[in-house]
């Protein structure tokens, strides 16, 4: 770094105080390293405020809002057991994993939330589905919990 301010700011050849060429040679580094810093904050917020998806407001934490159409459910006592393909995310409550569109979910949903003849292979539903707890190995469990019915 010495070296490079001596052949970049000798002062034996344009004849300048040596104090004034270290205060240049400072305020050049320092305003490049300003420079970068704001330019990678700039690029940073606007790439993730183009990735991240809408976050509602009145969705809990943990939740999101998803229409769906129902591949096939199975009756498993007090509960529904629903396969679904995920249509659209219509919003995400806060620390809430992405889903994919497109992508297959298999659901619980309480049987007092939906009557069986609703259940058809192909409906579209709309609903508040709340993420799978982790289980007390490293496998997730699997299954979301319907918490509303929309539609």
């Amino acid at each position: 770094m010495q070296r490079l301010y001596q052949l970049v700011f000798s002062n034996e050849e344009i004849g300048v105080d040596e104090t004034v060429m270290k205060k240049l040679f400072l305020l050049i580094y320092a305003a490049c390293i300003v420079s970068l810093i704001s330019s990678n904050g700039c690029s940073s917020a606007e790439q993730s405020s183009q990735t991240l998806k809408p976050i509602g407001e009145n969705i809990p934490p943990g939740s999101a809002v998803v229409l769906c159409q129902l591949n096939s459910f199975e009756d498993k006592g007090n509960f529904y057991l629903l396969d679904v393909k995920v249509k659209q995310v219509t919003g995400y409550g806060s620390a809430t994993e992405n889903i994919d569109p497109d992508s297959n979910l298999k659901l619980q949903m309480k049987k007092e939330l939906i009557k069986l003849e609703s259940l058809k292979k192909g409906a579209e539903f709309e609903l508040e589905i709340r993420q799978p707890m982790m289980s007390m190995g490293d496998e997730k469990n699997v299954l979301w919990t319907v918490s509303q019915l929309f539609k």
